[in-house]
């Protein structure tokens, strides 16, 4: 599984996303949903999203979702501009 494992500010991450190429997947919506693990309090960056990454790979999943927010910034996962396996018909647009 490729992903992008960058955190951003909220700041950098609007720079980041307002000049970003999102083709051939040009978004339409957002879908926002969370995980129940890790918790806000079980939050360990890095090795969160390394915990994340794993959990995905073991489900033989390609890819997982595109952002994470977290206590300490906006984590980039999977690439905008490819396509996710984790919200239905949210993947494509």
């Amino acid at each position: 599984m490729n992903i992008v494992n960058k955190k951003l500010r909220l700041s950098d991450f609007k720079a980041y996303i307002s000049s970003f190429n999102f083709s051939p997947l040009n978004p339409t919506k957002i879908v926002l949903h969370h995980t129940w693990r890790p918790t806000v309090d079980q939050w360990k960056g890095q090795r969160s999203i390394n915990g994340l990454k794993s959990f995905y790979e073991g489900k033989g999943w390609s890819a997982g979702p595109h952002l994470f927010i977290g206590p300490d910034g906006v984590w980039l996962f999977t690439p905008m501009n490819q396509t996710g396996i984790h919200a239905s018909e949210g993947n494509y647009k």
